[in-house]
């Protein structure tokens, strides 16, 4: 075996490295934001269905005619 090479599992260890702080960070901020978008549109999507939504506000604007 030469001075320069690696046994076959070095190798394969370096492959799995662990990523830095940075891209950990980064990973996590990103899938929080994906997370939120998610919800809005889910929660946006759930308002425009809601069948029940017009009949509130056309009970609220009677009260006040």
């Amino acid at each position: 075996m030469l001075a320069g090479d690696r046994p076959a599992s070095g190798k394969l260890l370096d492959q799995f490295r662990m990523p830095g702080e940075r891209t950990l960070i980064a990973a996590i901020v990103i899938a929080f934001l994906i997370l939120h978008i998610l919800a809005i549109a889910m929660l946006q999507r759930a308002a425009d269905g809601d069948p029940g939504s017009d009949t509130r506000q056309e009970a609220a604007s009677s009260l006040y005619d």
